[in-house]
C-alpha cells in the first residue's frame, strides 16, 4: 500500500514535469543544436565563475540529445577542469560523472536496471586524476565520487588515498567510491569508520557495511541508532534490515516516535521486515501520525498483524484526506475481517475505488457484489481487473457471466484475474460449468486471435464427433484407446459458447463427461468434481474398468493442470 503511494506520488511528479516539457517542448525543438552547443562553449569564456557554472550545466544538457555531441561536450566540459575558480571546477568533475558513469534506469516492467559507464569514462577519469591533490576539498570529494560513479578500477589506490585525507567529505565520498567500485577487500579500513563522529564518513561506512554484507558489523551499526544526524539514524537502520539483524528489533522500535518523520517510517519498515509483532502498541501510536505515508504503514502493519482490537482507530482512516491512508485503512480491516464497517467501505466504492472492492470482496459483502460488478464496465483496465478479483472473492456464482464475459476482455490483466475468479468460485483443475471450462488453456486460448480460435475449432470438433460415436457404439478396448483423444476435446469443448450455440457447446462438452464417466468410473469422476448428469453416473457405475487407468489419470491431469 505504500508502495502503491509512493508510485502515485511519482506519477503526479512526473505527469507534472512532462506537462511543463509538453508547454516547451515546441520551443526547444526550434532551437539549432549546433548554434547551441557554440554558444555554450563560448559561454565557458564568460569571467563571471556562475555563468561558466550555467555554461557547464548547459553543456551536459546538450550532450544527451545526440552521440556526437555527447563527445564534443564531453571535451569541452573537460577544458574546464583548470578553470581558476574552485567551483566551476566542481560543476565540471560533477557534469564528467554525470555524462561518463553509470546510471540507473527503470524498464518497462518497472525494474530498475544499472546502465554500464560510457566507452570513455576510463579516458575522462585519467584527465580528473590530477585534481586528486586539489587544495579544495570540495574538488577532492567531487573527484572521488566521480571516479567511483565512472567505475575507474585505474584510480582504485587513488581512491584508497582518500580515505586519509583530512576531511571527512572526501573521506566519505571514498568510501561511497570503494562500495561502488565493489573492493571489498577494503572493508576493515571501511569498517573503522563506524567509529568516527562526523555523519559525512559515517554513514557511508554504514552502507558498505550493508553492500557488502558485514553481518559482525551489525552491532557497531546499531550504536548509531542514537547519532544526532537523522540521516545516519536512516542508514542504520536500513542497515541493520538489510543485514538481517532481527535481535535489533528491539532498538529499532523505540525509532517509530523519532521527531524525523521519514526515521519514524524507516523504523515501521524494519518491524515489518522483521515481523516484530510484540511492538502493536507502539505501532498504534503512529496512526495519527502527522506523514500520511506513517498513519498508512502503521494501519497496513495493524492489520496485517491481526491487532483488531486497534480497529476502531483503524477505521478512522476511512476519512482521511490523503487516499493512501484510506486504502491501507480499507486493506487492514479486511485482514482484520471487521465486517462491522463493510457501510463505510462501500460507501467509498462509489468511487470506483480498487481497495474498497477488493476490501469488500475479503470481507464477503455480497450485498454489495451488483456495484463490484458494475466496475467491470469501467473504462479502466484496473478497475475491470479489480472488479473481477473482488467477485472472485465474494463467490456470488450468479455473477459467472460477467466474469465468463471479460475472459474475452482486450486487458490481458482482466483476463487473469477474471480466470482466476472463476476457478475460485468452481474449483477443481477443470470444473465444467454452463459449457465453460476455466483453466489455464481457456485462458490461452481465449487470447488468441479469432481466426485462429475458428481454426482450431473446426479440427476438435470433427474429433468430438468421432469421440463421441466411438463412446456409444464401440467395445471397451477402443473406449480406452479414445480416451487419448480426451485431452484435446476437454481443452476444445469448453469454448463452444465463442463460437457456436449453447446448444452445441453442451453437446460437446458431454461427450467428454461420457469418456471419463464410462472409462474412469464413479470414483475418478468425484476426484475431478466432473459436472455430469445422473444418467452418465449411472453407466459410469455399471461399466467403468476398475484397473488399468493409473497412467489415463495421469495423463488428464498433466492435460488440465
Amino acid at each position: 500500500m505504500i508502495e502503491l503511494a509512493i508510485r502515485t506520488r511519482f506519477a503526479t511528479v512526473c505527469s507534472v514535469v512532462l506537462g511543463v516539457f509538453a508547454g516547451i517542448a515546441p520551443v526547444l525543438a526550434q532551437t539549432d543544436p549546433q548554434a547551441d552547443f557554440e554558444a555554450a562553449v563560448e559561454w565557458l569564456k564568460n569571467p563571471i565563475p556562475q555563468e561558466r557554472i550555467r555554461a557547464l550545466d548547459r553543456l551536459e544538457g546538450i550532450a544527451f540529445t545526440d552521440q556526437e555531441y555527447m563527445e564534443r561536450s564531453g571535451e569541452a566540459i573537460a577544458a574546464a577542469l583548470t578553470d581558476a575558480d574552485p567551483t566551476v571546477r566542481v560543476q565540471a568533475i560533477f557534469s564528467l560523472g554525470i555524462l561518463m558513469g553509470s546510471s540507473m534506469a527503470v524498464t518497462v516492467t518497472g525494474k530498475v536496471e544499472e546502465l554500464p559507464a560510457h566507452p570513455k569514462a576510463a579516458e575522462y577519469a585519467r584527465q580528473i586524476f590530477p585534481l586528486a591533490a586539489d587544495p579544495d576539498e570540495r574538488v577532492r570529494e567531487r573527484v572521488a565520487w566521480a571516479l567511483g560513479h565512472m567505475r575507474s578500477q585505474e584510480a582504485l589506490s587513488l581512491v584508497v588515498a582518500f580515505l586519509d585525507d583530512v576531511s571527512p567529505a572526501v573521506q566519505g565520498a571514498a568510501i561511497d567510491a570503494l562500495t561502488q567500485l565493489g573492493a571489498a577487500e577494503y572493508t576493515d579500513r571501511i569498517r573503522a569508520f563506524l567509529d568516527a563522529e562526523d555523519a559525512r564518513a559515517v554513514g557511508p561506512a554504514i552502507d558498505a557495511m550493508k553492500a557488502f554484507g558485514m553481518t559482525e558489523s551489525a552491532e557497531d551499526i546499531a550504536k548509531h541508532l542514537g547519532h544526532q544526524g537523522r540521516g545516519v539514524r536512516g542508514r542504520a537502520i536500513e542497515a541493520l534490515v538489510r543485514l538481517g539483524s532481527k535481535r535489533h528489533a528491539s532498538s529499532i522500535a523505540p525509532l517509530v516516535n523519532d521527531p524525523e518523520w521519514y526515521v519514524r517510517f524507516l523504523a515501521l519498515q524494519a518491524l515489518m521486515a522483521f515481523d516484530a509483532r510484540g511492538y502493536v502498541d507502539q505501532v498504534a501510536e503512529r496512526l495519527d501520525d502527522e506523514h500520511p505515508w506513517n498513519r498508512a504503514l502503521s494501519r497496513h502493519l495493524l492489520g496485517a498483524w491481526g491487532a483488531k482490537k486497534y480497529a476502531g482507530e483503524i477505521a478512522e482512516g476511512l476519512e482521511d484526506g490523503e487516499s493512501a491512508v484510506r486504502e491501507a485503512a480499507m486493506a487492514a480491516l479486511a485482514d482484520l475481517q471487521a465486517d462491522e464497517f463493510i457501510p463505510q467501505i462501500g460507501a467509498l466504492l462509489k468511487g470506483q475505488s480498487i481497495s474498497a472492492a477488493l476490501a469488500l470482496g475479503k470481507l464477503g459483502a455480497k450485498e454489495f457484489a451488483g456495484e463490484i460488478a458494475g466496475l467491470t464496465k469501467s473504462d479502466n483496465e484496473w478497475i475491470r481487473a479489480a472488479g473481477a478479483e473482488a467477485l472472485g472473492l465474494l463467490g456470488d456464482r450468479k455473477h459467472t457471466p460477467v466474469l465468463r464475459a471479460l475472459l474475452s476482455d482486450g486487458s490481458e490483466k482482466v483476463r487473469e484475474k477474471a480466470a482466476e475468479a472463476l476457478n475460485k468460485m468452481h474449483p477443481g483443475p477443470s470444473t465444467p460449468f454452463n459449457g465453460l471450462c476455466v483453466t489455464r488453456q481457456a485462458l490461452e486460448w481465449a487470447q488468441r486471435p479469432w481466426w485462429k480460435k475458428a481454426g482450431e475449432w473446426t479440427a476438435h470438433a470433427g474429433l468430438a464427433g468421432v469421440l463421441w460415436g466411438g463412446m456409444h457404439w464401440a467395445t471397451l478396448p477402443l473406449q480406452r484407446g479414445l480416451i487419448g483423444m480426451l485431452p484435446v476435446v476437454v481443452r476444445a469443448a469448453p469454448f463452444g459458447h465463442m463460437l457456436v450455440t449453447p446448444p452445441v457447446a453442451r453437446v460437446l462438452w458431454v461427450a467428454a463427461e461420457l469418456a471419463v464417466a464410462a472409462v474412469l468410473g464413479d470414483r475418478l469422476y468425484k476426484g475431478f468434481k466432473w459436472a455430469a448428469s445422473a444418467p452418465w453416473r449411472t453407466r459410469a457405475a455399471a461399466s467403468a474398468p476398475q484397473s488399468g487407468v493409473n497412467d489415463c489419470v495421469k495423463k488428464m491431469a498433466d492435460s488440465v493442470e
